[in-house]
């Protein structure tokens, strides 16, 4: 019976080692509310105030966490910095990373100047959003060559450049 006891503390005590090991490796610092790194996490967070929802790959207490296949050099792309801002703003955490496949790893702060700018941009477009469909109009088309060889309405839209 002591056998079977001390083999179970054993194997406990081992398994959490090799946990926090992996903790360790993945940069994790807190405790995981959510994750979504396959795809099919459930969860998502929505901001009542501004009407943002996310699905973060990973919430943390206090911090939110993409992770980018891409590999960048020096700066992130600012797509995903928008992206991290939304998630920050729907979940209400006060910190934010983006890493990228090349282990290129980009912090944001809530109370930065710069963090908080992209917040503001990220507001400012989901209000317009949410009044463009409100009104029933489409907001003004952009079109340049490379979007629209991409775009899957090319076909469709009248205001194309092909």
């Amino acid at each position: 019976m002591y056998i079977v006891v001390l083999f179970a503390v054993i194997m406990v005590m081992v398994m959490y080692k090799q946990l926090a090991n992996r903790r360790q490796q993945a940069g994790i610092r807190g405790w995981v509310k959510s994750q979504d790194l396959d795809g099919k996490g459930s969860r998502v967070y929505r901001d009542r105030r501004t009407g943002i929802s996310a699905k973060p790959d990973v919430v943390e207490s206090g911090r939110v966490i993409e992770f980018k296949s891409a590999a960048v050099e020096h700066k992130p792309r600012r797509s995903d910095v928008m992206q991290v801002a939304a998630e920050m703003i729907a979940t209400g955490q006060s910190e934010g990373e983006l890493r990228y496949g090349n282990n290129k790893r980009f912090r944001f702060q809530k109370s930065e100047a710069g963090t908080k700018s992209v917040m503001k941009d990220v507001v400012r477009i989901a209000e317009l959003m949410r009044w463009h469909l409100l009104k029933g109009k489409a907001p003004k088309a952009m079109p340049a060559r490379r979007k629209c060889a991409k775009c899957a309405f090319l076909n469709d839209c009248p205001d194309a450049v092909r």
